[in-house]
This record gives structure tokens, C-alpha cells and sequence, in this order.
């Protein structure tokens, strides 16, 4: 098993407002659960900063994160992107 954790502000994908922020999160993660690989995808909101997630995630094998990083959703929403915070992107 292979497992990351992420701390990830979420105003990193395309500039969301803090409102549509949660809805982004929303909007990936029924895509990363069903990737063959996952087993588990847990977002958790800060208690002190609305802006920011810890995303938990969980793998079969060390491939599984490769997958993840090679599929579609997150060359767009994440590669695409360059998030100072996070050092991830362009």
C-alpha cells in the first residue's frame, strides 16, 4: 500500500472563490475514488484556515499515485496550474 497526504489550499485551483472552493473538491473527488488503484479519499477541512484541506489518500501499490498523477483530472486541475504554496504545477 501506498498512502499521501496533502495540505492543499484550494484557492491553488484556478483562483476558486472561497465559496466554490469546497464544490471543486466536490467535483474531483467521486473521479479519484474510482480510479482502480485508490482505496480511500478523505478530504478534511482546516479548523483555522476555510481556504484549506488535508486530502488523505490511499493506494493499492506505489503505481496507484503514479496513475493518479498521469490521469486527466489532475493534469487539469492540478498540473495545470502553479500553486506557490503547495510548490505543485507548471
Amino acid at each position: 500500500m501506498a498512502s499521501t497526504v496533502a495540505r492543499t489550499p484550494l484557492s491553488c485551483f484556478h483562483g476558486a472563490s472561497v465559496g466554490a472552493r469546497p464544490e471543486v473538491l466536490r467535483a474531483l473527488t467521486p473521479g479519484n475514488r474510482a480510479e482502480p488503484k485508490m482505496l480511500s479519499f478523505h478530504a478534511h477541512r482546516s479548523l483555522t484556515d476555510r481556504d484549506t484541506f488535508v486530502l488523505v489518500e490511499h493506494y493499492s501499490d506505489p503505481d496507484g499515485y503514479d496513475e493518479h498523477r498521469a490521469t486527466a483530472a489532475f493534469r487539469e486541475h492540478v498540473l495545470k496550474i502553479y500553486c506557490p504554496v503547495c510548490g505543485i504545477g507548471r
